[in-house]
């Protein structure tokens, strides 16, 4: 791992290379057809990173499919998060996150704890952890932090508007139940979470999202899937999912 000194230093472009050395030891991988034949597009229209599959005729970035893809945080700020929350022994606060690399909002930096968390979990790095694992010290805390805070009780707001909507087949009458609202009050920092719950199970969080964001990623003429999809989408392009 590269030391707090090192990934400071990096530039936008060496951070991607940096990330591509992690990510292709063996050189470029391409993420739908698994070719390694791959071609660089060089040219001032083209995207950084860009690469085109010998194989599948495919373009690619080392962003794809990992959850930098469709991120407008710089990669550079990912590289340092990643280090910060690795190498410190009692971890980061999203705020110090916010504090250190200079974001404007707390829901930017709380965001990114959140995904790199759940790369941790979920990605490659899960297997690191798995069998007998021997720890030299450990530091314990008490999980009451905002992001936690916040994530309960959404958790309990969205199970109890489940539980006492669920035999309601209006769905006016769901959206104005008082757990929605209060989920509603949240505001951006919630969006994450619905955007959890929409992927697991397609239910009527679009009223929800429409408040929160002000903005209709569907049309008038999508059913419910094809709302669901479109918002979905809506939260890839901006990182949410």
């Amino acid at each position: 791992m590269m030391t707090l000194a090192e990934v400071t230093s990096l530039t936008e472009g060496t951070a991607r290379q940096y990330l591509e050395g992690l990510l292709w030891p063996d050189g470029p991988l391409c993420p739908r057809c698994k070719g390694k034949n791959a071609t660089r597009i060089d040219g001032e229209s083209a995207r950084p990173g860009l690469l085109m599959c010998n194989d599948c005729r495919k373009q690619f970035t080392v962003t794809v499919g990992t959850i930098f893809e469709d991120s407008h945080i710089p990669l550079r700020s990912w590289v340092i998060a990643f280090q910060m929350m690795c190498a410190s022994k009692k971890g980061v606060s999203a705020k110090q996150l916010q504090r250190q690399l200079g974001f404007g909002s707390y829901e930017t930096a709380w965001f990114m704890c959140h995904r790199i968390r759940h790369a941790m979990q979920n990605g490659p790095l899960a297997e690191l952890l798995k069998g007998s694992v021997e720890c030299d010290e450990t530091v314990g805390t008490l999980s009451n932090g905002p992001a936690v805070q916040l994530e309960r009780l959404f958790s309990e707001l969205a199970a109890q508007w489940r539980k006492e909507t669920g035999m309601l087949s209006v769905i006016q009458q769901k959206a104005i139940h008082p757990a929605y609202q209060r989920i509603i009050g949240m505001g951006k920092p919630a969006l994450p979470l619905i955007f959890q719950e929409l992927q697991r199970k397609r239910d009527h969080w679009i009223w929800a999202l429409r408040a929160i964001t002000g903005e209709d990623a569907a049309k008038p003429e999508h059913n419910f899937k094809q709302a669901v999809d479109a918002w979905l989408e809506w939260g890839r392009t901006r990182g949410y999912v």
